[in-house]
């Protein structure tokens, strides 16, 4: 017992002489140390200097932003604008939902004590209203005249097999009535005739004019493949008219030509379901579907004979933004620089394809769901057939 009782007094002492000669190693307090306040962020520049028509992006300079992008908010008064790209110099955000004349710019970072400010800002209205229809019937084939006529075609409220009203709105504000079709089937195409007739499509085998200034309507072309019907039309700068539908191909009738013996066709997309066909820039477009609801966009170059060129592809699913796929693809029009923009059924309702092929959305978070048709017209401006129930038409502006 007394040697085990010594073993124990030993190891015991052991372990004391063990723990006084350690050095615990903890953290020094927080509260011990001193506080290092990041520098202040400050903006210098704000490019373009103000957002108008056009501006999709906005680009703020300055300095000491944060180097993580996910740490800095920028805000247009209270609106948070979504921050896309940028470095501790330079912060690229998406234009905000917002209309002001004079708009204060914050960017706060993370870290900072101090807000960045730059005013006075200017943000100009993206779109508006055009043309006061307000009746919630249905709309289809929106087209201009070359001097910014507006026409369009509204169901009655019994539905398209009952005759359409053509209406023209040449300010926007109100429109009036050119008169009524009364064939049955849907409008899924009209064009402005050099000599200013309304030519309209409707998946039938032929087109038919209406002059805008008496109401009164013709039948105009009738196809040569019976079974196969008058879809999509447009004119080109020589007025020249591009048609087509599924099974018909795409067909010519050269400016000043007979309706009845001069129509070429040019065995293009015979095998395609073509859904859209417009002219822009010396180019043929043309948009097909396939059996799964995809689309394609192709363009041609044309002479002023009106002879269509080879073919190369805009869009597919390789040229599209991130959350579209081409089966949302409604509708496209081509503006004076090549820029494309395609129509959709979704929540951000049009993207862009430049001419460099790089694809952007058109004013993220702006713009209303839901675009049927797109159309150039009167002023330059991006029109836009708004669907969703509310049938109404959107004046763009996109600079």
């Amino acid at each position: 017992m007394r040697l085990n009782n010594i073993r124990l007094s030993g190891f015991i002492a052991l372990i004391i002489l063990s723990i006084s000669g350690c050095k615990y190693q903890v953290a020094e307090p927080q509260w011990d140390q001193d506080h290092q306040n990041p520098s202040a962020p400050n903006i210098t520049k704000v490019n373009p200097e103000s957002a108008t028509g056009g501006v999709n992006t906005i680009e703020i300079n300055g300095t000491n932003f944060d180097t993580s992008l996910t740490r800095n908010k920028v805000y247009f008064d209270n609106i948070q604008a979504d921050v896309i790209g940028g470095d501790d110099t330079t912060l690229r955000v998406l234009r905000p939902n917002l209309v002001t004349q004079s708009a204060t710019i914050k960017v706060v970072s993370y870290d900072a004590i101090v807000v960045a400010e730059y005013s006075p800002y200017q943000i100009t209205a993206t779109h508006e209203m055009y043309g006061g229809f307000v009746t919630g019937l249905e709309l289809h084939g929106l087209t201009f005249s070359d001097n910014g006529m507006l026409y369009i075609a509204q169901v009655d409220d019994r539905g398209p097999q009952y005759p359409y009203v053509i209406y023209k709105s040449e300010t926007g504000a109100t429109n009036t009535v050119v008169d009524t079709f009364s064939r049955s089937g849907v409008i899924t195409a009209m064009a402005v005739a050099p000599d200013s007739q309304i030519v309209i499509m409707f998946d039938y085998r032929r087109n038919y004019r209406m002059d805008p200034a008496t109401g009164e309507v013709n039948e105009w072309i009738q196809t040569s493949r019976s079974r196969y019907h008058i879809s999509y039309g447009d004119f080109d700068a020589d007025d020249n008219l591009y048609f087509g539908g599924p099974g018909l191909g795409i067909q010519v009738l050269p400016s000043g030509a007979d309706p009845e013996t001069g129509v070429i066709e040019t065995g293009l997309y015979l095998d395609d379901q073509i859904v859209g066909l417009k002219s822009a820039n010396n180019s043929l477009y043309v948009m097909t579907m396939a059996t799964d609801s995809s689309r394609k966009l192709w363009k041609h170059p044309i002479e002023s004979d009106g002879s269509v060129g080879a073919q190369e592809v805009v869009m597919d699913s390789t040229t599209l933004p991130a959350g579209y796929s081409p089966a949302d693809v409604n509708t496209f029009a081509v503006s004076e620089d090549g820029t494309v923009y395609f129509g959709t059924r979704t929540k951000e309702p049009i993207f862009m394809i430049h001419p460099d092929g790089t694809p952007e959305v058109l004013y993220k978070g702006i713009l209303p769901a839901d675009a049927k048709e797109l159309e150039f017209g009167a002023g330059g401006y991006l029109y836009m057939l708004h669907g969703e129930g509310e049938w109404n038409v959107l004046k763009i502006d996109v600079g």
